[in-house]
């Protein structure tokens, strides 16, 4: 040290600064700076600084946990009232378009798969019914609207009602939806279920006959499958099983590189088939239906399956598929079908009208199993 002050006036001076050395403790030699002397405390104090450090970094942590919550559940919050307001903006304007009669229907339907692609199904379904209502209002004249406007409507509220087990209305609201889309063939099937679903079979009989005098002869592949399984499901006494089974084979012949459809034109073709007594046939065309990647046939075509091996004495496959059926289309409709804004419904309605009698055929009720004979030509039953 150049300062002479600075330096050890004795070698006892320097023994004393080697013990604080080597006692953690600060030394002469060198500037007693604040960071330093912090350091020499921190060595001679492990363990006191190394509890304080965990307690310090756990506070830090929580702070860091309490802080993300705080701003999660704000962020929640905020999304909440955003929600909120567009729902009611959304309202709102589909109120004033009612009011306005301006593209009603492109914007209900705007607005109800907006919410539903964004899994808001409730909502969804509360802004359709808050619509149709709104139009149910002005339904005396106030509210003019196309046919085309009209009849899409109904069969959209036809459709909210039947997922939600009220088919009287549903069957009327279809029923109505034709009275303005008479050619909207598609419905056709969808009109007989209903009907048969509220054991109205003399507007059944009724619609099925209309249906086989206005197409008997179409060479439409969509209007001759409609007209079939319409009358197929259960088919009425004066109509010609022979002029359904021939509508079943249009729609399966010509129909044959239409993939979307082949499944569900060969579920009929397979009724068809039972119906006329060709059980071995009827069972090869469901079957053909099981080899396709449209599962949401699968329950009609097990319903097929299974009264045809009935009659083909085949009892231990026809439980079978009665059982396979059931799993995937039950008595009481699943939530997943009823939450589905699509036709899932349908396709668990038609399912359970075959499914239905494939019951009483295999595990008869007395009563039931009389009522089935007097209402059903199978072909063979």
């Amino acid at each position: 040290e150049k300062d002479r002050t600075r330096r050890y006036k004795t070698a006892n001076g320097l023994a004393l600064d080697v013990q604080r050395f080597l006692a953690d403790e600060t030394v002469l030699a060198r500037p007693p700076s604040k960071v330093y002397r912090f350091q020499k405390l921190v060595l001679r104090n492990k363990l006191l600084f190394a509890a304080l450090s965990t307690v310090a970094a756990l506070l830090v942590t929580g702070v860091i946990s309490l802080s993300a919550a705080l701003a999660r559940e704000r962020e929640a919050r905020q999304q909440a009232e955003k929600d909120k307001r567009k729902a009611e903006q959304a309202a709102k304007f589909v109120e004033q378009l009612a009011d306005d009669n301006e593209n009603l229907i492109n914007t209900l339907r705007r607005f109800a798969e907006m919410l539903q692609t964004e899994g808001k199904t409730a909502e969804a379904e509360k802004m359709r019914n808050r619509v149709l209502s709104l139009i149910s209002k002005r339904s005396s004249g106030d509210l003019p609207m196309s046919s085309e406007e009209s009849g899409s409507l109904l069969a959209l509220k036809s459709a909210i009602e039947a997922r939600h087990g009220q088919w009287e209305d549903a069957a009327t609201d279809a029923a109505r939806s034709l009275e303005f889309q008479p050619l909207a063939s598609f419905r056709w099937s969808m009109v007989a279920a209903l009907y048969l679903k509220t054991d109205n079979h003399s507007a059944y009989e009724a619609f099925c006959k209309k249906l086989v005098s206005e197409y008997r002869d179409t060479t439409n592949i969509f209007y001759a499958d409609q007209v079939a399984k319409a009358c197929l499901f259960l088919p009425a006494p004066d109509i010609d099983l022979a002029v359904l089974g021939r509508l079943a084979d249009t729609a399966v012949t010509l129909g044959a590189r239409d993939e979307g459809a082949m499944p569900f034109f060969s579920i009929c073709k397979g009724l068809a088939e039972y119906r006329l007594g060709h059980f071995a046939a009827s069972a090869e065309w469901a079957q053909k239906t099981l080899k396709s990647p449209r599962k949401d046939a699968y329950p009609h075509a097990y319903a097929v399956l299974a009264l045809a091996h009935w009659k083909l004495d085949q009892k231990d496959d026809a439980r079978a598929m009665l059982a396979a059926g059931e799993a995937l289309a039950p008595r009481q409709m699943p939530a997943n079908v009823t939450e589905d804004p699509g036709t899932a419904w349908l396709a668990w309605l038609y399912a359970r009208i075959q499914l239905d009698e494939a019951e009483l055929l295999i595990n008869p009720k007395p009563a039931k199993a009389i009522e089935l004979n007097s209402q059903q030509r199978d072909g063979g039953g």
